[in-house]
C-alpha cells in the first residue's frame, strides 16, 4: 500500500466542524434530512482542508508567480548586485565541478557553467543545495558590449524532496545555462510546509542589461514539468500522488492557456 501524506485540517475548519456537531447532535439522529445536511457539510469542510492541493489553487499560484517574475527583471550590473541592491561577492570564477543535478550533495564543490546568454559570453556558478529548503546560491556573469555585468540570487529546490526516484532521474542534470537562456529552478509553495511545494521553472534572456522572463520558454519548461508530475503520479512509490496529479493538470492548463477541468 502506498503511504499518502497526512493533511491536517485548518483550525478554522475544525472549529466549523465542532460548531456543526454541537448544532446537529441532538436532532441528527431523529431527522434523516438533518443527517444528510450534516454529512454534506463535513464533506465540504474536508474539501476546504485539501484546497492547497487543488488544481485551481496550483494554477492560480503558478499564474501569480510567473507574473511576478515577468514584472521584476533581474538587473545585470557592474559591480554585480542582488535583488536587494547589495553587492555580490566575486563568486563567478572558473573553479568547480562541471554539471550538477538539483539533488547534488551540498559538500561538493560549486558547479561552474560556461556558455552564452542571448549571444553574450556568460559564466554561472551554482552552490548548493543547502539546508532543509535546499537553497542554492546562483551567481551569473555576462560580457555585454565589452563590459562584464552580473547578478546573484538565491533559489530553493525543496520540491525535490517529494519526488519519487523515477521522477528525479527523469529530470536529469540541472543546467542553468541552456540553449542561450538562463534556466532558474525555483519553488512554488502551495501549503504551509516545505514538503507542500512544486517546481517553478523560470527561463530568462538578456535584454537591456537585465535578465527578463522569456514567457514562451518558461511556458515550455512548465509543460515539461507537468509531464514529469504526470509520470511521477503513475509510479507506485509516489507518496505525494494527490499533489502531483493536481500539478500535472495545472501545469498543462497553464501551458495551453486553459483552465482546470472540473
Amino acid at each position: 500500500m502506498t503511504n499518502q501524506p497526512i493533511t491536517m485540517m485548518p483550525a478554522q475548519a475544525i472549529t466549523q466542524v465542532e460548531d456543526l456537531i454541537g448544532a446537529f447532535a441532538e436532532t441528527a439522529c431523529h431527522a434523516p434530512a438533518m443527517r444528510v445536511a450534516f454529512v454534506l457539510a463535513v464533506v465540504a469542510l474536508g474539501r476546504v482542508a485539501h484546497a492547497d492541493t487543488d488544481c485551481a489553487h496550483v494554477l492560480a499560484r503558478l499564474d501569480h508567480e510567473v507574473a511576478e517574475a515577468s514584472a521584476h527583471p533581474i538587473k545585470l550590473a557592474s559591480p554585480p548586485v542582488d535583488a536587494d541592491g547589495q553587492r555580490c561577492t566575486d563568486a563567478a570564477d572558473t573553479t568547480g565541478r562541471e554539471g550538477d543535478a538539483a539533488g547534488g550533495s551540498a559538500t561538493d564543490a560549486p558547479t561552474v557553467e560556461t556558455g552564452t546568454l542571448s549571444g553574450d559570453r556568460a559564466t554561472v556558478r551554482s552552490d548548493g543545495p543547502h539546508g532543509s529548503g535546499r537553497y542554492w546560491s546562483i551567481d551569473v556573469r555576462v560580457v555585454n558590449g565589452g563590459h562584464q555585468l552580473g547578478a546573484c540570487m538565491q533559489t530553493s529546490t525543496t520540491w525535490w524532496r517529494n519526488l519519487p526516484g523515477a521522477a528525479r532521474k527523469s529530470l536529469g542534470v540541472w543546467h542553468v545555462l541552456d540553449g542561450g537562456a538562463f534556466f532558474l529552478w525555483s519553488t512554488l509553495a502551495i501549503g504551509d510546509s516545505e514538503w507542500e511545494s512544486l517546481a517553478l521553472p523560470l527561463v530568462y534572456r538578456v535584454s537591456k542589461h537585465q535578465l527578463v522572463l522569456d514567457r514562451k520558454l518558461t511556458t515550455s519548461a512548465v509543460a515539461r514539468f507537468g509531464r514529469m508530475y504526470r509520470d511521477a503520479a503513475a509510479v507506485a512509490d509516489d507518496d505525494a500522488r494527490a499533489m502531483h496529479v493536481s500539478a500535472a493538470a495545472a501545469y498543462a492548463a497553464f501551458a495551453t492557456q486553459g483552465a482546470c477541468k472540473p
